[in-house]
């Protein structure tokens, strides 16, 4: 129904002012019903037909770090041949209406809007279902028509410059469990697979080739390459809302600079989070989307804790970013040590008195010190 309740309170004023003016005889009551009548009739004719514009939002770009800029661009173009009157396109970001006023058409003009995306806080933003609206002037009546979906903006962790450790090496499979993400880069063949531009040469496995009717090359890894673990501990009694996003940007601060340096990476929090890339471009994206709806949650039980303890074993370089609170986590923790070089302790609590013996504990109250400090003890 293309009337607003704006319409049908002048409506039912018209009503109301021609029924008093026809009982006690006024004329004027009668004129004033008939215009407040005839709005509301003219009201419906300009809205009734629908916009005929294309309209069309592109996001610019879909991933931004925090505090960047980040912008909505509307494309519209009046496909018809006759003008395109004015209307507004409404959108709805994080589950809030933004309007945008667009001016009329020229038959087969088009036009470009743009307007800002909320990027101060980190997340993902939902932004759409993109409507367009026509109205008259006095808001009597409007009809709006959908044209878009919705789009997703990741606004990922602030992160700060951080130096990737040359870390201890994971054992040999031979020597220890098998390597959780086998790495390119060694003489250790892994599999066979179909070749692709920039494949060496002399990798061609012909017998593979002979039966697939499609060159084939044999792939190798490297089992002893150096791994990142981040541990973030999400729970609540451990770090205060605003110390939790200094965790954060720190865990996303080393755990991407990792992941650029080629270090197989993993990220883990203490709610159960467990994502493991390769060190590849596509890795870091992973992890910081995953980063962008880290929320802070009372973590797992016990059970779960043995396990992802027994779990980190494999060696590497850990960087656990916790606070106060309960020191089971750390503990436990702790007693894989051994299995890592560095092991780094990150305190982002208040109080500042956590003690590890044996682990080298970094203390600050924000992410960026806490990384300057990281970057001190990774060049020694």
């Amino acid at each position: 129904m293309p009337v607003t309740r704006r319409g049908v309170a002048v409506g039912a004023a018209a009503v109301v002012l021609y029924a008093a003016g026809l009982l006690w005889g006024y004329p004027l009551l009668r004129a004033l019903a008939g215009v407040a009548g005839a709005a509301v009739v003219i009201a419906v004719l300009i809205t009734i037909v629908p916009v005929r514009a294309s309209v069309v939002r592109e996001l610019y770009p879909h991933r931004v770090d925090c505090g960047k800029p980040a912008l909505a661009t509307l494309l519209v173009r009046n496909p018809t041949g006759t003008r395109q009157p004015g209307f507004v396109a409404r959108d709805v970001i994080g589950g809030r209406g933004h309007e945008v006023p667009v001016r009329g058409l020229p038959a087969g003009g088009s036009a470009t809007y743009r307007y800002a995306l909320p990027t101060a806080r980190r997340g993902r933003v939902l932004v759409g279902p993109l409507t367009v609206r026509r109205g008259d002037v006095l808001g009597l009546a409007r009809r709006d028509t959908s044209v878009g979906g919705t789009d997703v903006l990741w606004v990922h962790p602030r992160r700060h410059p951080a130096r990737a450790a040359t870390g201890a090496r994971a054992k040999h499979h031979h020597e220890g469990p098998l390597p959780r993400h086998p790495l390119p880069g060694s003489m250790e063949h892994r599999t066979v697979r179909e070749y692709a531009a920039g494949d060496e040469l002399r990798h061609l496995h012909w017998r593979a080739t002979a039966r697939a009717q499609r060159l084939m090359v044999r792939e190798y890894v490297d089992p002893a390459q150096p791994r990142c673990v981040v541990l973030l501990d999400t729970r609540p009694a451990a770090l205060s809302r605003d110390a939790f996003e200094h965790a954060v940007e720190v865990a996303a601060s080393v755990a991407y600079a990792a992941v650029a340096h080629g270090h197989p990476t993993r990220l883990c929090t203490t709610a159960g989070l467990d994502i493991s890339v390769e060190g590849k471009p596509d890795g870091g994206r992973v992890l910081l989307d995953a980063l962008c709806e880290v929320e802070q949650r009372s973590g797992q039980d016990r059970a779960w804790l043995g396990e992802l303890t027994r779990s980190l074993r494999s060696g590497g370089w850990l960087v656990l970013v916790t606070g106060d609170g309960e020191r089971d986590l750390v503990g436990a923790v702790v007693a894989v040590r051994r299995h890592f070089a560095p092991f780094v302790i990150v305190d982002l609590g208040e109080g500042g008195t956590l003690e590890a013996p044996g682990v080298t504990v970094v203390r600050s109250s924000s992410a960026a010190d806490a990384v300057r400090q990281w970057n001190s003890l990774v060049m020694r």
